[in-house]
């Protein structure tokens, strides 16, 4: 049998503490590109999380690995952004360590193209997600996007769910001021 139930939740208001031009919802891979972008476009933005650190699958999920940005025939066909973050996943890596199974960017894709060398091997990287979760959050602040990582909690079977609680943001030393001046949007390519 299956039954539907509903819990009523009471109105209440809720105090507004900030106003942005976006607010994405989500600091996965995705959800980094997202703000930094329109961080970079003169947007104020809010980034807001659930988990503990942005990355997502990439960083929490233990997911360490750029897939190609190349075709397999020698040639680079993602670029941008995405190419930006896939370096800064390993910036922090100064050669491949196996044991580790980190592995920088192959050297044929650091230097002026051969694509000989580089039909054979791929333009992806495996990087350490510790790292590569504080490189995120340093980037998304340096670009003037606020972080924002929320604990949520449970609530038991038909009982009214508790609002989302912030966690905080990240402490004053890595958070930027929002700049009084305007940037310049960046030209697209």
């Amino acid at each position: 049998m299956n039954t539907k139930t509903t819990v009523n939740e009471p109105a209440r208001n809720l105090p507004v503490s900030a106003s942005y031009d976006l607010v994405v919802a989500g600091a996965g891979i995705a959800g980094v590109a997202a703000a930094v972008a329109a961080a970079r476009n003169n947007i104020s933005v809010c980034l807001i999380d659930k988990a503990s650190a942005a990355g997502g699958l990439a960083t929490l999920g233990n997911v360490s690995v750029w897939l190609p940005i190349c075709d397999g025939n020698g040639r680079q066909v993602i670029g941008g952004l995405a190419e930006e973050l896939l370096r800064l996943s390993v910036a922090d890596i100064p050669h491949d360590d196996p044991t580790a199974r980190f592995h920088q960017i192959p050297e044929c894709w650091q230097k002026p193209p051969g694509r000989a060398e580089r039909k054979t091997k791929r333009f992806q990287v495996n990087f350490n997600p510790a790292s590569y979760m504080f490189a995120l959050e340093k980037l998304v602040v340096d670009e003037g996007v606020e972080l924002i990582k929320t604990i949520a909690t449970s609530s038991p079977p038909g009982a009214a769910s508790p609002p989302t609680q912030p966690c905080g943001t990240l402490p004053a030393p890595f958070r930027r001021a929002p700049s009084p001046v305007k940037r310049q949007a960046t030209p697209q390519r």
